[in-house]
Parts: structure tokens; C-alpha cells; sequence
């Protein structure tokens, strides 16, 4: 958990040194940019590719994984976008809402129907 700590500190003072010397950054994070792969993530010529980052990220909230997550949201740039619910998320993956359970991650839900 410390090295956890330790890392996502390191990425909050790279990304706040990146806005105050460029103010236009501010919209977006300057380790979202060094990631070649992770402009894929909000590419909408990229089928599923938003869905998928917004599973990884509800999977994170579920397990409580918020240094991961404070790592995985600016690195893919999801934090200009507005969270989807789980209510959404099951939806978009065809999971009706009856069959949603609130004890499980729609990821893993997802993944048991098959």
C-alpha cells in the first residue's frame, strides 16, 4: 500500500507541474499524453474501447482500489468524463437489471455469463 501511496503522488506532481507551466493542459493529463496505447481508451473509432475503461473503473470503486484508480482515471483521461453508474455500465453490456447484483462488479458479472 505505501509504494501504492508513493506512486500516485509521484503521478499527482507530474500532472500539476504539467498544468501550471501549460494552462490549456488542464482538461487533460499529461500522462494520458506519454501513453501512446491509453489515447485508444476515448477513441470513438475504437468499438468498446470507453465501455471497457469505464468497467476497469467501476471495478476499482468496487473493490475500493482508489490508489489505483487515482493512477488509472488521469493515465487514460477518463477523468474528463463524467462516471457512468453500474445501473448504465450492466445496461451497455446487455446484463438486464434484474440480473444485476449490487455484491459483484459489473466486470465480473459480465464475464460469469458467459
Amino acid at each position: 500500500q505505501l509504494r501504492a501511496q508513493i506512486r500516485c503522488s509521484v503521478f499527482k506532481i507530474i500532472d500539476n507541474q504539467d498544468e501550471m507551466e501549460n494552462p490549456k493542459m488542464r482538461q487533460k493529463s499529461a500522462l494520458h499524453w506519454e501513453n501512446q496505447k491509453a489515447r485508444e481508451c476515448l477513441n470513438p473509432k475504437v468499438a468498446h474501447s470507453l465501455l471497457l475503461a469505464e468497467l476497469i473503473r467501476e471495478y476499482l470503486d468496487f473493490y475500493s482500489l482508489d490508489y489505483s484508480k487515482q493512477i488509472f482515471m488521469p493515465e487514460t483521461n477518463l477523468t474528463s468524463k463524467p462516471e457512468s453508474s453500474k445501473e448504465q455500465l450492466a445496461q451497455q453490456c446487455g446484463i438486464g437489471l434484474s440480473g444485476l447484483q449490487s455484491q459483484k462488479p459489473v466486470l465480473l458479472q459480465l464475464l460469469e455469463s458467459f
